[in-house]
């Protein structure tokens, strides 16, 4: 009995360790619709970027804090990348800096 205890707890261990430390975090994935969706909820930003208003559809979450969207005619990669207290996010289409936002 106690050893059953101990190895259930050593497999729940190993799992909670391999989704906290891997590159393609499951909370991110998740959440990568609403984190999108937040960082383009203002009309300015997003207009700045593409120079269109449309949607952004179909956001996956890559790993490594990089995801892909779709605008009407456009498939863009967003990288947010983290430094102490400054945010920034790099947006490419198709192997080119579209835009680089810090705050």
């Amino acid at each position: 009995m106690k050893r059953t205890i101990i190895f259930v707890l050593c497999v729940v261990l190993f799992i909670a360790a391999l989704l906290l430390f891997n590159p393609y975090n499951l909370y991110h994935h998740i959440k990568a619709e609403e984190t999108v969706s937040r960082i383009f909820a203002d009309p300015n930003i997003k207009e700045t970027v593409f120079a269109d208003s449309s949607e952004i559809t179909n956001i996956r979450y890559l790993g490594s804090n990089m995801y892909r969207g779709e605008i009407s005619n456009m498939i863009f990669l967003m990288e947010i990348k983290k430094d102490g207290s400054r945010t920034s996010y790099e947006i490419y289409e198709f192997k080119q800096r579209i835009e680089s936002i810090g705050y």
